[in-house]
C-alpha cells in the first residue's frame, strides 16, 4: 500500500518551522485533519520553494496527491508536491466556530492517551486540552545549528530562490498537567512557526528582548487566558517517540450554548 497514490482533502492545522535538511535543502513539517476526521502529516514540504499560488495558510482546505511514507509512524505521508491545491481557507479569528467543528471531534484526553496510541496504533499526531498550563519557558538554544547556505539548493534558471533560513538561538517551551491520572506534569517544545517567525518579525519593532517579552504576552498572557479554551496539538519525530507541540488552538468559551455539542 505503501508505493499507491491517493488523492485526499487535508484541513492544514499546524507548520513547523523550515528545519534544514541534506536530501531536501529545507523542509516544513505539516499536519492536519481529513474529511475522515484523520489526522495526518505532510512530509517533506518545501513549503518556501513552492509556487506562490499554491502555498496555502493553517486551517485551509487543500486538495494533495500522496502516498503513505516508508516509516513506522502510520499517520505519515510523502506528498506530490505539484499537487498541492487550495480549496478554502477558514479564517481571521471569527471563524473558529468553523474550526471547532472540524478540529473537536479528533480530541484525545491527554499525551498519556497519546502515547497509549502511539504504542497501540502508532497514531503519532493529535490534539488535546491541558488541565493546567503552569509556565510558558524561554531559553538559549544550545544545539541550535546553522541552517545550508542556499547556494546549496539547486533552483532551475527561472526560479527565484528564497531567502537563507535564519537560525532562531530560542527554544520555547510549556510546562503543564494533564487531565489524567498517570500524569506527573510536562515540560514541552513547541515548534510552530508562527511564533518562529513572530520573533524575527518582533525583533525589529521591540529589539530582541521586547520581540520575547511579545511572545510570552501573546503564547501564555493571551493563548493560555482563562477565557480561551485552550488545546495544545501535538506529534511526534521520526526517530524519537517524544511529543512536542506543533501549534495552539485556542478558540474563546462559548457565552451561549451552540448548535453542536464538541463534548
Amino acid at each position: 500500500m505503501q508505493n499507491i497514490w491517493v488523492e485526499k482533502n487535508v484541513f492544514i492545522v499546524v507548520k513547523t518551522y523550515p528545519n534544514s535538511s541534506k536530501k531536501y535543502q529545507e523542509t516544513v513539517c505539516t499536519a492536519g485533519i481529513t474529511e475522515d476526521g484523520e489526522w495526518i502529516r505532510l512530509y517533506p514540504v518545501q513549503f518556501r520553494s513552492m509556487e506562490k499560488a499554491k502555498q496555502f495558510e493553517k486551517y485551509t482546505w487543500i486538495k494533495v496527491r500522496l502516498k503513505k511514507a516508508k516509516e513506522h509512524r502510520e499517520d505519515s505521508y510523502n506528498p506530490d508536491m505539484d499537487s498541492f491545491k487550495i480549496l478554502e481557507h477558514i479564517g481571521p479569528d471569527n471563524n473558529w466556530f468553523k474550526r471547532k467543528h472540524i478540529v473537536y471531534p479528533t480530541r484525545s484526553k491527554s499525551i498519556e492517551e497519546l502515547e497509549s496510541q502511539l504504542i497501540t496504533h502508532k497514531k503519532s499526531l493529535g490534539i488535546f486540552k491541558p488541565k493546567e498550563i503552569i509556565d510558558f519557558k524561554i531559553t538559549i538554544n544550545k544545539k541550535s545549528v546553522r541552517a545550508n547556505p542556499i547556494s546549496n539548493i539547486q533552483l532551475s534558471l527561472f526560479e527565484e530562490a528564497p531567502k537563507p533560513l535564519e537560525n532562531i538561538p530560542y527554544e520555547f517551551r510549556y510546562e503543564f498537567l494533564c487531565d489524567d491520572i498517570n500524569c506527573h506534569g510536562h515540560s514541552m517544545i513547541v515548534l510552530d512557526w508562527e511564533i518562529f517567525q513572530a520573533f524575527r518579525s518582533w525583533r525589529h519593532h521591540y529589539g530582541e528582548q521586547g520581540a520575547l517579552e511579545q511572545i510570552k504576552k501573546k503564547w501564555f498572557d493571551m493563548m493560555c487566558a482563562s477565557k480561551r479554551d485552550t488545546h495544545f496539538i501535538v506529534g511526534t519525530h521520526n526517530r524519537f517517540p517524544t511529543f512536542m507541540i506543533l501549534g495552539v488552538f485556542y478558540p474563546e468559551y462559548e457565552s451561549q450554548l451552540s448548535l453542536f455539542d464538541f463534548i
